[in-house]
C-alpha cells in the first residue's frame, strides 16, 4: 500500500493546495470535488479561490486557460484555470499545500478573473522570491513545506 505524506496549508494567498469544491449547479447534492486551487482572498470563514482542473475545454467546447509551468507551481501534470471567476469553498475543506504561484500563474489568474488591484498585489506578492527565510520557509518554490 502507497503512503501519501500530507503537507498541511500554510494558508497564505498565492499558495496553491488541495480542496474540496462543490459544484451546486451541475450536482446540488454532491459535497464536492477534491480538486487544486489557488487561494486568492480569506473572508471570514471561507477562501476565493481559482480552481483547476485537468480538462482543456469546457462542456460547451471552449478551451480552458492553461496553467504556464504546471510542475513549477506544485501540479503533477498539465492543469488549466476552471472558470473565469473565483469560487468560495469553506477554510475546513483546504486540505493540503501544493505549492505556490509563479508569476506567469498569477499573471494568468489576475487577467483572466479580472481581479482587483488587492487581490493581484496578493497573488504577486507571493509569486515573488524571496532571498529570506518567510515564516520558516521559502515563499514562491513549489512544494516549499514548513
Amino acid at each position: 500500500m502507497a503512503v501519501r505524506s500530507w503537507n498541511p496549508p500554510h494558508g497564505e494567498p498565492g499558495e496553491v493546495v488541495v480542496a474540496r469544491v462543490g459544484n451546486p449547479l451541475e450536482n446540488p447534492a454532491s459535497s464536492g470535488k477534491v480538486r487544486p486551487v489557488v487561494l486568492v482572498r480569506r473572508d471570514g470563514c471561507r477562501w476565493l479561490v481559482m480552481g483547476l482542473t485537468t480538462k482543456p475545454h469546457y462542456r460547451s467546447g471552449g478551451e480552458r486557460r492553461p496553467i504556464p509551468n504546471p510542475f513549477r507551481v506544485g501540479l503533477n501534470g498539465p492543469g488549466y484555470l476552471w472558470t473565469d471567476h473565483l469560487t468560495a469553498v469553506c477554510v475546513l475543506d483546504v486540505e493540503r499545500h501544493l505549492g505556490w504561484v509563479d508569476m506567469e500563474l498569477a499573471a494568468t489568474v489576475i487577467n483572466h478573473a479580472g481581479l482587483p488591484a488587492s487581490d493581484a498585489s496578493a497573488l504577486l506578492r507571493a509569486a515573488c522570491p524571496l532571498t529570506t527565510l518567510d515564516h520558516g520557509r521559502e515563499r514562491g518554490a513549489a512544494g516549499a513545506g514548513p
